[in-house]
């Protein structure tokens, strides 16, 4: 579910920033709606999800604790503008590198590999355990998995961790994708 957002996010993020880039000759709007709309639509789908997680955690008799569930809030707001900071990167540099959907979706693979989501982390050697958390998105699982699963509150060290490296890259997504805006917008016509 979190894996499906984060990828689902950024992809679109940059096909729809790509694929609409016809409609900015012919009608104002802000360059970034494509990477907020991708974002969005994500988000959408993310919570449909979530609510399937729920329904089966809470049929499998998991002692889910509405307390612990409402904590959630904090990472899926957090998720969001690492997903955005991704996204404003991400959209414009497509524009200068074709091949760049290409190599991310083997990136994201790669990524994928290295979340912790197929396996338990601390099955690895500790030199892959410290690659593996170095990964936000293996941290954001974390988050999202110790409410639903175990019903403990979030992990604070991967709570700090994703904060911080969220706000850092939406400050740098904004700054990358304003000073390109111009220069994207004249590219594409």
């Amino acid at each position: 579910t979190v894996w499906n957002f984060f990828s689902q996010s950024t992809t679109s993020a940059m096909a729809d920033f790509q694929g609409g880039s016809h409609i900015l000759s012919k009608v104002y709007l802000p360059q970034s709606t494509f990477v907020i709309v991708s974002v969005t639509t994500g988000l959408v789908n993310f919570f449909i999800s979530l609510a399937t997680v729920f329904a089966i955690a809470l049929f499998s008799g998991s002692q889910l604790s509405f307390l612990h569930s409402l904590t959630l809030i904090i990472p899926t707001t957090i998720l969001i503008a690492f997903n955005l900071g991704v996204g404003l990167i991400l959209a414009p540099a497509v524009v200068y590198f074709n091949d760049l959907e290409n190599v991310y979706s083997i990136f994201l693979r790669l990524l994928m590999y290295l979340s912790g989501l197929f396996y338990m982390v601390t099955d690895l050697p500790l030199w892959l355990q410290a690659v593996v958390n170095l990964n936000p998105v293996y941290h954001f699982i974390l988050m999202f998995r110790a409410p639903i699963y175990s019903n403990q509150l979030l992990p604070v060290d991967s709570l700090l961790y994703t904060g911080v490296l969220s706000l850092a890259f939406l400050v740098i997504g904004m700054i990358f994708f304003i000073r390109l805006s111009d220069d994207v917008a004249l590219k594409l016509n």
